[in-house]
């Protein structure tokens, strides 16, 4: 889906994530009150990167936290703080993810996989009041997590037509063909690799 950067910068300002973000800080001010002022996560994900990069629209509010100790004081199971606004929720042991009409707050066990450095880019951005991940560990996470499989992943996804109207379907100003797409993520697998082995 063709936007325009004012309609990225629109979104930034005043897209449906806003909401999701207020909710956000509400739990975590209450967890806060009940847990200790230690509870610090960090935004990061789609929604991050759309604050650093201007690239697309993203709507979920993914917060890394540093303890699973954490996630009991946001969980609907024991916080009913949304009961009335939620559409519904999973856990497990290092997520809890809380879905609403607007889309999903996803709290979030991960530490940090790069070295943190003064040096190191990480952009402040206005629309939110959260400290942020370095735009540069979202795709650290995701290779880190998923590095096995993503070249088959690729593969597969060049040849379904599902997931090229899926591709066609991102809210971005700029978009390029899949197929390259795939072929430039391919080409840094094959670095992250021998970056990885040489290490």
């Amino acid at each position: 889906m063709r936007l325009s950067s004012e309609d990225i910068q629109r979104h930034r300002s005043a897209g449906p994530w806003k909401v999701l973000e207020t909710r956000a800080q509400l739990l975590v001010a209450d967890a806060r009150r009940h847990g200790g002022d230690s509870f610090q996560p960090l935004l990061g994900g789609g929604t991050r990167l759309m604050l650093a990069l201007n690239h697309r629209l993203s709507d979920d509010i993914d917060l890394f936290v540093d303890s699973p100790a954490w996630l009991p004081y946001v969980s609907p199971r024991l916080n009913d703080m949304f009961e009335s606004e939620l559409a519904g929720y999973n856990e497990d042991n290092a997520h809890v993810k809380l879905r609403f009409a607007e889309g999903e707050i996803d709290f979030v066990v991960a530490a940090p996989l790069l070295p943190g450095s003064a040096t190191t880019w990480n952009p402040t951005a206005p629309e939110t009041s959260f400290p942020m991940e370095p735009p540069a560990e979202v795709p650290a996470i995701l290779l880190g997590t998923k590095l096995e499989g993503i070249e088959t992943a690729l593969a597969h996804m060049v040849q379904r037509q599902s997931q090229h109207l899926a591709w066609e379907r991102i809210r971005t100003d700029r978009l390029p063909q899949l197929d390259q797409a795939a072929q430039w993520a391919n080409a840094r697998l094959a670095l992250w690799s021998r970056l990885a082995s040489a290490a």
